[in-house]
């Protein structure tokens, strides 16, 4: 539901705001698998202008940067399942939270020289609107796996490979 109301606020304060420059690129996302480490599995996604794309090499980079910052307790897996998207020298790793179930919890990275640092919220963006799509897809997955019956261990095995098997195609 959305509620259409005219700004009725001092005209001149919109002077100062909203002055923005630039066009939003169009991106597009491409669902890659999974990463898994210690305790978190993640669905992949990679998310580019054009032709870029993550390397083997590189994914194993991450696969290892995050398997060392879940050991190092410098990464919560919280309630163990989410998603990441790559894009650009942005790793953004969302995880769903253990005592808050509808939320996602990101953590960013950001490529610095050879290696990832992590970075706060606060200096570089939850989200993207790119990645505001896929986060869209993943928490109507994660709501549906929230519903489904999980109250024997077959049944929440069964909604773990359906959220995991779901992936956003935008």
């Amino acid at each position: 539901m959305r509620i259409e109301r005219e700004y009725e606020g001092d005209p001149s304060g919109l002077v100062n705001v909203g002055n923005v420059k630039g066009d939003v690129p169009e991106r597009a996302v491409a669902p890659r698998g999974w990463i898994e480490v210690p305790g978190l599995i993640l669905k992949e996604y990679v998310m580019s202008e054009g032709e870029w794309t993550v390397s083997r090499d590189e994914e194993e980079g991450i696969i290892r940067l995050l398997g060392r910052e879940v050991l190092d307790k410098k990464l919560n897996p919280l309630a163990g399942l989410g998603f990441a998207i790559i894009s650009g020298g942005i790793l953004n790793v969302c995880r769903w939270d253990i005592q808050y179930i509808d939320v996602v919890v990101p953590q960013i990275y950001t490529l610095e020289g050879c290696g990832w640092a992590q970075q706060s919220v606060e200096k570089a963006g939850a989200f993207c609107s790119g990645e505001k799509r896929v986060y869209d897809h993943e928490n109507c997955a994660w709501l549906a796996f929230l519903a489904a019956d999980r109250s024997t261990h077959k049944k929440a095995q069964s909604a773990k490979t359906l959220y995991l098997s779901a992936f956003c195609c935008v």
